[in-house]
């Protein structure tokens, strides 16, 4: 039997809580901070509703990386949850909650679950990827 795994990752970022939150829904800037590592490329198609899907290549020299979900809670500035498939999760469906907190003046909160890892070593992929798309985040909202 598989045993799923669980991850997860806070961080506060230095922006209103409705900017880093809309960030999660804008292509544009999806393609900027959902990149593999800092020097990395992405490309992004999003359709920001319930049940709208978004597709996502994370590029790191001359490989893909492919990631693909569809968007299951959108509460505006506070919780987006989506399912993620990827190479990395053996084309198995997992699923990313991003909460949104208010903490200070110009500061977010912002704490990322991803849930239904199939291993101890995606799990570990997946925060290093996950906190460098943090940092990431924060130089697009800043």
């Amino acid at each position: 039997m598989m045993t799923k795994l669980d991850i997860k990752l806070t961080k506060t970022i230095p922006a209103e809580r409705e900017d880093v939150f809309s960030a999660w829904l804008n292509a544009e800037l999806l393609a900027k901070f959902m990149r593999p590592m800092p020097g990395g490329t992405a490309t992004a198609k999003c359709d920001p509703r319930v049940g709208g899907a978004f597709h996502i290549v994370m590029i790191a020299g001359d490989k893909q990386y492919p990631h693909t979900g569809n968007y299951t809670v959108i509460d505006p500035h506070e919780r987006l949850a989506f399912t993620w498939i990827s190479d990395a999760t053996n084309h198995t469906e997992s699923l990313v909650t991003l909460d949104f907190k208010t903490v200070g003046e110009n500061a977010t909160e912002l704490t990322l679950t991803h849930a239904g890892l199939p291993d101890e070593a995606q799990c570990e992929n997946h925060r290093t990827g996950w906190a460098t798309i943090l940092d990431l985040v924060e130089s697009v909202v800043d």
